[in-house]
């Protein structure tokens, strides 16, 4: 396999890394497939949860969706260190704006988890 396939994830801020195969994603998903992307892998979906608590990384309210901080139409991919979770209300809101501009607009804060998920995508 290319080692275009792959990508590191950082699981903890203190070390513990993992190699994930990006074509292991199950890329049936009618909305991945639509957008051309693919889904996030299980072991990335548990790791954001995990950080964040089940809760939206814009508020407190339980995530049920998933955000990518860099919109796909701006160039964004899903990628941990790209995808956060996030209430319908946030995702909603959100759309494609840039993730400084929304907070500011709306006067919401990042999760303290957000630096942490960030620097796994080289956004920090």
């Amino acid at each position: 396999m290319s080692a275009d396939n792959y990508y590191l994830i950082r699981l903890h801020p203190l070390g513990g890394y993992a190699l994930i195969d990006a074509s292991a994603s199950d890329s049936r998903k009618p909305r991945a497939r639509k957008r051309h992307t693919q889904p996030l892998p299980m072991i990335a979906i548990d790791y954001l949860t995990e950080q964040f608590n089940g809760l939206c990384a814009y508020c407190d309210e339980p995530a049920t969706t998933w955000d990518h901080v860099v919109p796909i139409v701006k160039g964004g991919q899903t990628i941990p260190g790209n995808v956060v979770p996030a209430c319908v209300r946030c995702n909603s809101s959100k759309k494609d704006r840039d993730l400084s501009e929304w907070l500011q607009t709306t006067g919401r804060q990042m999760h303290i988890a957000m630096a942490d998920v960030l620097a796994l995508g080289g956004e920090a």
